[in-house]
């Protein structure tokens, strides 16, 4: 083997620990990447459920505060109560069929 050959070959072993070097560090990375996108996608998850019970709360504070007499959430009192009772009539309708 010349001498050429010889680093010629020397540089392509090189390259090859740097590429294998190289591509063990990107998958340490997609590791790291994904639980962090598992975690973020808990945590959103997690936001979700609380923005719901949030949501939950307020109508039932409106609705609590329309009760008691506020013009602004008497409207919304009856549509919700409206909006229940339909929903009952339409229980009803499928127990007695």
């Amino acid at each position: 083997m010349t001498e050429k050959e010889s680093r010629l070959l020397h540089d392509f072993e090189n390259k090859v620990l740097r590429l294998t070097s190289m591509y063990s560090t990107l998958q340490e990375k997609y590791g790291e990447l994904e639980r962090s996108n598992q975690m973020l996608r808990d945590q959103i998850n997690d936001l979700q459920g609380q923005n719901l019970s949030l949501s939950d709360d307020l109508q039932n504070a409106l609705m609590a505060d329309a009760l008691i007499g506020a013009d602004q959430g008497s409207k919304m009192t009856k549509k919700k109560i409206n909006q229940l009772i339909k929903e009952i009539d339409q229980c009803i309708a499928m127990l007695s069929k």
